[in-house]
């Protein structure tokens, strides 16, 4: 049986991620340079900052080891359980997965494998177990999409399939739309427009995704509580505006949202979205390159509850965005690599002019009863909180007294001419405040100090 949201709440306490001085205090590109990453605690290949190093050392010529020997009867059989799992049987689909060339297949099969490797570790994280086995699980699954983007030139043939709510697959580059939900997703290139839930992952959905309201009906297309979604190339619209566990986010179950290069749009409401998590969900998102807007809007309501990398109610959140000039817009409790009630969230921007907006309680790297980090590469960026209530940009915000030490809230600027508007007093250019709050820190390194977020270990 599914465990209870306290049950989920209180053993999130033993997974709250530290960040030390040598995750925040370091800058890109000169990677070869920065200090190892550290993280207290037991998820040290959890957090944003840990894929972003292993994807900058892939960058620089260095291969990320992946173990397999998939063969194409591999992608079948992993085809075959994954419609098996959803239920929606599709000789058809099979049939045409079985024309495929062999290095196309055999690449789609290390994938579709360590998607159901990253599905089992969910399901037994749902059920109860620790959330250690879903990070490694998910690290594995991003690692085998990254080497099939690299090995990918073409397929023969150029199959297009549509297997949902099992998955669904572009192997051709063609422009397209996708409204229904699926389990995995895979397009190789073309300006896409994803109106569904876009590698989000949870068990349960509505529409407003209401605090207090769990026991929520099924809906069509999420049958399981994992979603997976890579999109190699082109200019994206992630736009369905949906509520909990949408755009690579998690609502008590794990979404994952991998896309690859463009300039990409991701608008959806509140709940676990834009790689973030809620009530215990866990929510990833990785964009590679590219302009980009990351929207979390909901239609009725200033919330976030775990948006843009952030975590909310026990959910764990991270977005990674590697280049680019990026928007980061979103409400509140729990946005933007902030952490709220438990909640745990890091939002890793490598370089760009970005902007960083959100509205109070654990927003913009700050936390509320949890651990938040916002770590900015470089650039002329400027974060602004829009609530007076406070408890943004860094700020650490507890009524636990001493226990509150074992919470961090860190923004970490390295780089850039940048402005901050927290609307509690603390606003200006290349702006330092540290402490902020009982252990955070809004740390500007403008002047290439190397300094650090406090030590939170």
């Amino acid at each position: 049986m599914p465990r209870s949201l306290l049950v989920s709440n209180l053993a999130a306490l033993g997974f709250l991620m530290a960040f030390t001085g040598a995750a925040c205090g370091s800058a890109l590109p000169a990677h070869a340079d920065r200090p190892p990453l550290q993280t207290a605690g037991t998820v040290p290949t959890g957090d944003a900052m840990s894929t972003l190093e292993a994807l900058t050392a892939r960058q620089a010529g260095h291969e990320v080891p992946f173990q397999s020997t998939a063969t194409p009867a591999d992608l079948l059989a992993a085809a075959n359980e994954l419609l098996d799992r959803t239920g929606a049987r599709d000789a058809d689909a099979l049939a045409s997965l079985a024309t495929l060339d062999a290095s196309t297949a055999a690449a789609l099969g290390r994938v579709f494998t360590a998607f159901l490797a990253f599905d089992a570790a969910t399901r037994a994280y749902v059920d109860g177990a620790g959330i250690d086995a879903v990070f490694a699980a998910r690290l594995q699954l991003l690692d085998a999409t990254l080497a099939f983007g690299q090995a990918f030139q073409s397929a023969t043939p150029p199959l297009v399939l549509d297997a949902a709510p099992a998955f669904t697959l572009d192997l051709s580059g063609v422009d397209s739309t996708y409204l229904a939900d699926a389990a995995v997703s895979i397009d190789v290139g073309g300006d896409d427009h994803y109106l569904n839930r876009a590698g989000g992952g949870g068990t349960y959905a509505n529409t407003n995704c209401p605090v207090l309201e769990i026991q929520l009906p099924r809906q069509a297309g999420r049958l399981l509580p994992t979603g997976f979604l890579a999109d190699l190339e082109g200019n994206d619209d992630y736009v369905s505006g949906y509520d909990c566990g949408t755009n690579g986010g998690g609502l008590q179950g794990a979404g994952f949202l991998y896309d690859a290069a463009g300039n990409d749009h991701y608008q959806a409401g509140q709940g676990g979205v834009n790689g973030g998590g809620y009530l215990g969900g866990i929510g990833f998102l990785h964009d590679e390159s590219g302009d980009d807007v990351f929207e979390a809007t909901p239609e009725h309501s200033t919330y976030g509850y775990g948006a843009n990398g952030a975590g909310s109610l026990g959910g764990y959140g991270m977005l990674v965005d590697n280049g680019g000039h990026d928007a980061y817009l979103a409400g509140q409790e729990g946005a933007n690599g902030g952490g709220y009630a438990l909640g745990v969230g890091s939002l890793v921007d490598a370089w760009g002019n970005d902007r960083y907006q959100a509205g109070a309680l654990g927003t913009n790297g700050a936390a509320y009863l949890g651990n938040g980090l916002l770590w900015d590469g470089g650039g002329d960026d400027s974060y602004v909180v829009t609530q007076e209530w406070g408890n943004g940009n860094g700020h650490l915000e507890t009524l636990l007294g001493s226990v509150g030490k074992e919470f961090s809230a860190c923004l970490y600027d390295a780089d850039g001419h940048d402005w901050y508007d927290d609307l509690q007093g603390n606003q200006g250019w290349d702006l330092t405040v540290n402490p902020k709050g009982l252990n955070g820190s809004q740390f500007d390194d403008a002047v290439g100090s190397l300094g650090t977020c406090p030590n939170q270990a």
